[in-house]
């Protein structure tokens, strides 16, 4: 990470944490010191922060993550990247073709545009959100 501590405020904002100490205000008890700040970017999620729309690059989210486990099913993704290829009538899911699929056999079947997902993944249906926007640049520690 580099750049000054004040390039962080946005995030803090969004997450409508309040800084403590800064401008001379301070806890009652005066036992903090500061607020929390997020030193990772907040995530798009597609469907809350990012229109859903066919072709987006997407990953999953935590949530999704989550969702998988309790369901007991595979993840799909093998944690790389994807694009949506199809979206529910409501626009509240979504299907994926994992890029790891594109140029894949499949059942002894080469498919060179890569498989649609079995799964149908919610974004924004009964406010759950298991994609998130594609990010392609690497994270370092602290950042």
């Amino acid at each position: 990470w580099s750049g000054a501590m004040g390039d962080l405020m946005p995030d803090l904002l969004h997450k409508k944490s309040k800084v403590y100490g800064a401008d001379g205000n301070a806890p009652p008890d005066a036992g903090d010191c500061g607020g929390w700040v997020y030193l990772e970017p907040r995530l798009a999620l597609v469907g809350h922060d990012v229109a859903v729309s066919q072709g987006l690059k997407v990953g999953m989210s935590d949530a999704g993550y989550k969702w998988m486990d309790q369901k007991m099913m595979t993840d799909e993704s093998k944690g790389g990247a994807g694009f949506i290829n199809k979206i529910g009538a409501d626009g509240a899911a979504v299907r994926v073709v994992w890029q790891h699929t594109i140029g894949a056999e499949k059942d002894g079947v080469f498919h060179p545009d890569g498989w649609e997902s079995a799964v149908t993944y919610a974004c924004g249906r009964g406010d759950n959100y298991y994609l998130q926007v594609w990010d392609e640049r690497p994270r370092q520690h602290g950042e």
